[in-house]
């Protein structure tokens, strides 16, 4: 729901646990949430740094042991972020090198919910390079995970990524389209943290397609 503050609060408690008890994937789970909270806050160094340790201390039983509570393996996910932070940070290659072993690595735990959160992820870092194909690509293939399964949020955060690979490729009703059922997809679920993105996005492609009034407001 993009309230950092508190986030900030608690991440710092979840490292000293981990770094106290050092059981085994413990210091994964604690840099994870260090890493994710670092990341939407816009703390891009932080974020690099700490989802390299939560890297380093991945422990693959031991992650899904902790998925079974978490509902998410964290150990695509760091490298996930790890490649988020790259990318935003201007190391490009670096970032879809992590990305690609973050996919491979949720393919190969097997655990669905994590493999369409990675396949976000990697949809949005296209997005932020504006490659309209590959966001599509990989926005596609994480919505029909969600869909299959069930998972409101990421239907809704799949559905945003298409709508921007479709603004990228001046398909213009597609992504506003996409994008409107974004929005509501996203307020029927309570969310907050993705809302400025994809808000932002709507008005570039209604601009874009002549819309200037709407746009503005």
């Amino acid at each position: 729901r993009g309230r950092f503050a508190d986030c900030c609060r608690r991440w710092p408690e979840l490292v000293s646990i981990a770094e106290s008890v050092r059981g085994p994937g413990m210091m994964a789970e604690a840099y994870w949430t260090s890493n994710c909270t670092s990341f939407y806050a816009g703390d891009f160094v932080t974020a690099e740094k700490h989802a390299n340790i939560g890297t380093q201390h991945h422990h693959r039983e031991a992650s899904i042991e902790f998925a079974k509570i978490t509902q998410q393996n964290s150990g695509p996910l760091n490298l996930a972020y790890h490649g988020m932070a790259l990318w935003q940070l201007g190391y490009a290659d670096r970032a879809f090198a992590k990305l690609r072993e973050a996919v491979q690595l949720a393919e190969d735990l097997k655990h669905v919910f994590t493999l369409q959160m990675t396949l976000w992820k990697v949809a949005q870092t296209y997005d932020f390079a504006g490659l309209g194909e590959k966001t599509l690509e990989f926005s596609s293939r994480c919505r029909r995970i969600a869909e299959e399964q069930g998972f409101a949020f990421w239907i809704a955060l799949g559905m945003g990524c298409e709508g921007i690979g479709y603004k990228y490729l001046g398909r213009y009703k597609d992504a506003i389209d996409t994008l409107q059922k974004t929005l509501l997809q996203l307020e029927l679920t309570g969310a907050f943290i993705i809302f400025p993105k994809y808000r932002s996005h709507l008005a570039d492609a209604l601009w874009q397609s002549g819309q200037r009034d709407a746009a503005r407001k």
